[in-house]
């Protein structure tokens, strides 16, 4: 897409996407070693359970809303974007996926899906289990049901690979971004457009943008 034609900075960023029609043979194979080991090992820890449509109730999301407080310390949005979660399970057009421990959730992971693809929503799990790569576990076994119902492609996600001019990622965000990719999939570039209808709200966000990006790029010659 043309952008500068039509009066739009290019933002376009990268996402990493999984093909879920592959046999579930060859995505094992596709998962990096690390990432074998980890499922492997998650799964003669923890029990998984898969929650959709009529079988969620009211009580076990409850589990994973608490649970996702515990994880950030903090209520970090609005009750009305959980109840849509909720909503969407229901509904059928998401699947929420519970690590078990002694019959306790201590992990979940959040997948919506519409249509025959699928995007990775939201995770948690508690901190007493914060060593544990529950995510891992429930991710592999959510893609294996999305493959089930007839779900062909899934987002993992953003990638950050460093730091631009209109996006400095966390060390954090830059670490989650390869752990999706250890999962697979192929990266592929996402069309976005920005346009600015007000020079001084322009200036504020670019001075914003150059004073985060400045100090992190590495301006000295690398040998």
């Amino acid at each position: 897409i043309p952008f500068p034609k039509f009066g739009y900075l290019d933002v376009s960023y990268l996402t990493c996407i999984l093909d879920l029609r592959l046999p579930m043979e060859e995505r094992l194979r596709n998962l990096s070693k690390g990432h074998r080991s980890c499922i492997k090992q998650m799964d003669a820890e923890f029990q998984h359970v898969i929650w959709s449509g009529s079988n969620i109730t009211a009580e076990i999301f409850s589990r994973y809303q608490e649970t996702h407080r515990l994880d950030a310390g903090r209520v970090t949005r609005p009750q009305r974007t959980f109840d849509l979660m909720l909503e969407s399970i229901k509904a059928g057009n998401a699947v929420l996926i519970e690590a078990l421990s002694k019959d306790c959730g201590v992990g979940y992971v959040l997948i919506h899906y519409y249509k025959g693809n699928a995007f990775y929503s939201s995770a948690c799990r508690h901190p007493d289990f914060r060593e544990k790569s529950l995510h891992h576990l429930l991710l592999w076994h959510g893609m294996n049901w999305l493959a089930s119902q007839g779900v062909g492609l899934f987002e993992i996600g953003y990638q950050a690979f460093g730091h631009e001019i209109v996006n400095t990622p966390s060390r954090k965000e830059i670490q989650i971004s390869h752990f999706k990719r250890e999962f697979g999939g192929e990266i592929v570039r996402v069309p976005a457009g920005e346009r600015f209808w007000s020079a001084s709200h322009a200036e504020a966000v670019w001075k914003d943008r150059l004073e985060k990006w400045l100090p992190l790029y590495p301006f000295a010659a690398r040998v």
